[in-house]
């Protein structure tokens, strides 16, 4: 077991992991929960046999908590038990994976039991989860997220077993701060495990308001209930880019008449990508062979490092295109951003030779240009 404090990290710094335990009885550990936080105790689920263990974060020591036949499967085809866990108050909350339940049981402050097992509610392939202040429980799993009341009605609140919605979803977290307290984070493995759609995607963290979604649900008449999920769908994924940010942006075109020098290089383009929605920072640019004339080429986009970004520059305007996927569906966003007119001669001894070297906007600081499409392909 591991500890990541990032409380007073920052890059640079000393790295904020550091070993706890070694854990060599405890085989695959799975679900973590606190237990006493002043003195550093955790339980910690151990998927594949049924056991809850206790663990001093302090000294390493760790003990069988609990041990139950109900955190332990008899589904030949998942051999997975109690998977996440999470104390709350008196009660120990846990999801059995393989036998599809979710459930509770009473624990003395060292966390053994101190009354039976109960079974709350049945759903699929359970896995981790929150609760809310109210007692209601948001479980991930199956391509949905479960809610589960306090008396263990079940329904799905997004997604579903064929959605790509929150596909392959494995985690759930409810904010800890007044603006986010109720939004719910989720994190996927893309489908890596059973795809949908026969694609794996790749893992997503997704947030979802359930205060606005509860809100959004109930404005629906229970006939139109069904089209709950391909709206919340769409709602999803409306996070799309508005703006790319580029830095280190020049262009250099080298001249025809090099007055006998021999340059090293020949005219090029290069600038810095990132996008703040998606996630992706790149690098992009190409050199050409010396003597070979311009950059410029307004007939063909040419990829980034990373191939979800491309781009093509005319001569005068730079035209940027992201491509990404929503739910299966590829979009392409596209923008542009004319050129400057911070031009200056280049000459030797520099390696570029004799030419034009022009510093477009946000060459020392990013700069924003704004996202004029979005269209599926």
């Amino acid at each position: 077991m591991w500890r990541i404090d990032m409380r007073a990290w920052t890059s640079g710094k000393p790295n904020p992991v550091t070993l706890v335990a070694n854990l060599t009885d405890v085989g695959l550990p799975d679900g973590i929960a606190t237990l006493d936080n002043e003195i550093g105790l955790v339980l910690l689920a151990y998927a594949a046999r049924g056991i809850v263990w206790r663990v001093d974060t302090t000294t390493g020591h760790y003990t069988i908590a609990i041990q139950d036949e109900l955190f332990t499967t008899n589904n030949q085809l998942i051999s997975l038990g109690v998977d996440g866990v999470l104390r709350l108050n008196h009660d120990l909350y846990f999801t059995n994976f393989g036998n599809n339940a979710f459930g509770r049981v009473t624990i003395s402050p060292n966390g053994s039991a101190i009354g039976p097992v109960e079974l709350i509610a049945d759903m699929t392939i359970p896995d981790d989860f929150a609760i809310a202040d109210d007692g209601t429980a948001y479980i991930a799993g199956d391509n949905s997220l479960y809610r589960v009341s306090q008396k263990g009605t079940v329904d799905i609140l997004v997604g579903g077993p064929n959605s790509l919605v929150v596909e392959g979803c494995t985690s759930a977290q409810l904010g800890r701060t007044r603006l986010d307290k109720d939004v719910l984070y989720i994190g996927t493995n893309g489908g890596i495990l059973a795809p949908v759609d026969g694609q794996i995607h790749g893992g997503q963290l997704i947030a979802v308001n359930v205060d606005l979604t509860m809100r959004f649900l109930a404005l629906l008449p229970l006939a139109s209930l069904a089209l709950s999920a391909p709206l919340l769908e769409k709602r999803l994924c409306s996070a799309t880019p508005s703006t790319f940010s580029i830095n280190d942006y020049a262009v250099f075109t080298q001249s025809a008449n090099q007055q006998g020098f021999s340059p090293t290089y020949g005219s090029s383009i290069r600038f810095n990508f990132q996008d703040s929605i998606t996630n992706v920072t790149t690098s992009c640019g190409r050199s050409l062979a010396p003597m070979t004339g311009s950059v410029a080429d307004a007939s063909n986009f040419y990829s980034c490092a990373s191939p979800a970004v491309q781009y093509m520059f005319n001569g005068t305007t730079l035209t940027v295109r992201e491509i990404f996927d929503c739910h299966g569906k590829t979009q392409v966003a596209t923008g542009s951003a004319a050129g400057g007119s911070d031009c200056y001669p280049e000459e030797p001894p520099v390696p570029l030779g004799y030419g034009t070297q022009c510093v477009y906007a946000g060459e020392t600081s990013a700069d924003d240009i704004p996202v004029t499409s979005v269209k599926a392909t």
